[in-house]
């Protein structure tokens, strides 16, 4: 991925994420991007099991503070829409991750977060 490519995409994201952000209610947290240049599978195997695809989020919820990392050689390839569903989903992400916490764990976490994206955005659209 040559810098333009790179640098082309990096501002789509950060569009989606400022557009997103205070729609989530992210307005109070700090949340650190990150853009990686190696993909996501060539350094992520976790101790859960799960190798990630495009993006990951590490949270710290009791400190409302957050850190998304996003692996651009990813997601090159991705349609507008695909993309701006992944950087809702990590957003989302944020709001519930302690919920991983109490017994149920990163399966119930994920399926949560889909749904919710879906719902986002579908309100979004209803509405805007």
């Amino acid at each position: 991925m040559n810098d333009k490519e790179f640098n082309k995409l990096k501002s789509k994201i950060h569009k989606i994420i400022d557009k997103w952000s205070p729609m989530l209610g992210l307005k109070w947290w700090t949340v650190k991007i990150y853009y990686e240049r190696v993909n996501c599978t060539d350094i992520s195997r976790h101790d859960d099991g799960y190798s990630r695809a495009g993006a990951q989020t590490h949270v710290q919820y009791p400190y409302k503070t957050a850190q998304i990392y996003f692996y651009l050689p990813d997601l090159k390839s991705l349609g507008k829409q695909e993309l701006e569903n992944l950087v809702i989903h990590e957003l989302i992400h944020i709001l519930v991750n302690e919920m991983r916490f109490f017994n149920e764990g990163i399966d119930h976490e994920e399926r949560v977060v889909s749904d919710l994206t879906s719902a986002f955005i579908w309100t979004y659209k209803r509405y805007k």
